[in-house]
């Protein structure tokens, strides 16, 4: 894919890639379709518990060029309060 380029990387390991994807992690909305079955004791009663709290983040996964992952950060967006 794209223009064969004329350079040969000789220290891949110098090179990083970066990929960004970033959600947030209420539940609000999340599109409940149904159809999902909950396993749990026979006296018991499933539960799930989920965020409704808008708290939107950022993921970043770093590799290297040979191929080897490097790091992940992760960037929650916040507000300073002041006192």
């Amino acid at each position: 894919m794209g223009l064969k380029s004329p350079y040969k990387i000789i220290h891949q390991d110098w090179l990083v890639f970066v990929n960004e994807v970033g959600s947030n992690t209420s539940q609000a909305k999340d599109g409940d379709i149904g159809g999902q079955i909950y396993l749990c004791s026979r006296d018991g009663q499933p539960q799930q518990c989920a965020t409704m709290k808008v708290a939107h983040f950022t993921v970043l996964g770093f590799t290297a060029a040979n191929g080897v992952p490097l790091m992940c950060a992760i960037i929650f967006a916040a507000k300073m309060h002041e006192k």
